[in-house]
């Protein structure tokens, strides 16, 4: 088999007819085959198997215990045997028909190990193109052989984990190439808690990020990646951690963010003195989060906020 879809499913019933649509209209001429995995959903998806058998090879997994978005994505890769993997999720859908096969074709042609199409985020009413991503999984093409090579696999963590797994690829420098053109629609759910409560989401979702940029580093040390790469990291996630601690109302114990930042800060002292020459660059950082900061108050430098974290 060429290529797998992958799509992790827990209790996607009423969204992810959009998305094997999606899939059943795309003009591509090699061999894939759909791939869900029933994260122990109160039902199965049967149904959904034998409404697109008839258009191309799909089949249902079924994990023992949920083990979230990362764990249930594992369990597909594990459980196929293609040379190129997609993930798309259950309420999500592929932009174009030709979507598959643009992202098919660039990364045979540039021989590439990943390549990292555009992709539109419905988010608060609006719609924001999301170019040259290399956080989220959507509009993102994986050659096996890599990943095998280099022993990478998602943790089993919940929340990030799809930005500690693209990290420890990044850190291992693979042959990327980007495609620009939209290839994938991410829809945020208007029912979950990211539009109930966006910062009380986002101050919940920084301890996931703070485990997988941790995590994601470990693994590259293990492989013999660069200690300056990682200084340089360590100095980048603090500056993002900086921001959104600027971000947060206090009411939100933004003291959470200094104990979880521990690890991270921890590197950047073992390798600071090291690598004097290396500065941050806050303002691109802060360009970068322009989607996610809006209520900055510099109360604190940024040497100050690392004094903080003890």
């Amino acid at each position: 088999m060429e290529l797998c879809i992958i799509i992790p499913a827990y209790n996607a019933h009423e969204t992810i007819d959009v998305t094997l649509n999606s899939i059943k209209m795309q003009k591509i001429n090699v061999s894939y085959e759909v791939v869900i995995v029933n994260d122990c959903s109160d039902s199965n998806y049967h149904s959904f198997v034998k409404k697109y058998k008839k258009f191309f090879n799909i089949r249902e997994i079924k994990t023992s215990k949920n083990l979230g978005p990362g764990g249930a994505r594992q369990y597909g890769i594990d459980n196929s045997n293609s040379k190129y993997i997609i993930f798309i999720d259950g309420d999500d859908y592929f932009y174009r028909n030709n979507s598959l096969s643009k992202m098919y074709e660039k990364i045979i042609q540039d021989k590439a190990d990943l390549v990292i199409g555009d992709f539109l985020y419905e988010r608060d009413n609006k719609i924001i193109v999301k170019k040259h991503n290399f956080i989220w999984l959507h509009g993102k093409i994986y050659k096996r052989t890599f990943l095998n090579k280099n022993n990478i696999s998602f943790n089993n963590t919940r929340a990030n984990e799809d930005n500690g797994f693209n990290r420890l690829i990044l850190l291992l420098k693979p042959n990327i190439s980007y495609l620009d053109e939209i290839v994938y629609v991410y829809q945020e759910n208007p029912e979950s808690i990211t539009r109930k409560n966006n910062r009380l989401y986002r101050l919940m979702g920084l301890e996931g990020y703070c485990y997988n940029m941790n995590w994601a580093m470990d693994e590259a040390l293990k492989r013999g990646v660069n200690t300056k790469i990682i200084f340089m990291l360590t100095q980048n996630i603090l500056g993002y951690l900086y921001f959104y601690y600027l971000d947060l109302e206090e009411k939100y114990d933004v003291s959470k963010i200094l104990i979880w930042s521990k690890s991270i800060k921890k590197k950047y002292d073992k390798y600071k003195d090291l690598y004097k020459e290396v500065k941050i660059n806050l303002i691109q950082i802060k360009n970068d989060l322009q989607d996610d900061i809006t209520n900055i108050n510099e109360r604190i430098s940024f040497l100050e906020f690392l004094k903080m974290i003890k």
